[in-house]
């Protein structure tokens, strides 16, 4: 099941297109660690990391990222200021991703914030924020607030890796050789 969602839901992750991918699937928490522990060897190596976010009404929500960009990412000023502003004090992969849970866990949708570990320009996220998910450029995987052009082209990218993933991991081909490493700096 576990592998079947990444496809379904992550497979831009699975291709470096995106950081990260947050998707729920009905299975229980212990269910998925049991999953991921046949595959997590294979994934740490090309850069993949997946994080339990939540557990409800029998479905769970996982984070699948990329963590050398995650942690890239939240050495960058701007993304620091934003995050500030949600109450993130540190910028320590793993106290970073364990308040992202709280704020998950505790809050009526999704934090604000959440642009930021899925990879959407800064731009977006803090457009998102400003106008509350109105007066958008153009939508697409996301809400574009500026550079609409390159946004559209990041879309046709990541619309294509959908069908031609599907179509791979449909004819047989094995998830391990879907996830590509992740890119050098």
């Amino acid at each position: 099941m576990l592998e079947q969602a990444f496809v379904t839901y992550a497979y831009a992750t699975l291709a470096s297109l995106k950081l990260g991918s947050i998707f729920m699937i009905p299975s229980s928490p212990a269910e998925v660690q049991t999953e991921w522990s046949k595959i997590q060897e294979e994934f740490t190596q090309k850069g993949l990391s997946l994080q339990i976010l939540k557990y409800e009404g029998g479905k769970t929500l996982l984070y699948l990222f990329r963590s050398a960009e995650l942690m890239q990412r939240l050495k960058q000023i701007d993304v620091c200021a934003l995050l500030r502003r949600y109450g993130y004090d540190s910028f320590e992969l793993s106290v970073v991703l364990q308040y992202l849970q709280t704020r998950i866990i505790s809050a009526i949708g999704f934090p604000h914030e959440i642009g930021v570990f899925l990879g959407y320009p800064m731009e977006d996220v803090v457009g998102f924020i400003e106008n509350n998910g109105k007066n958008c450029l153009c939508c697409g995987c996301w809400k574009v607030y500026a550079n609409p052009v390159e946004a559209e082209k990041s879309f046709a990218r990541i619309h294509k890796c959908r069908e031609i993933y599907g179509r791979l991991f449909a004819s047989g081909c094995p998830l391990s050789q879907l996830a590509v490493a992740t890119r050098s700096a």
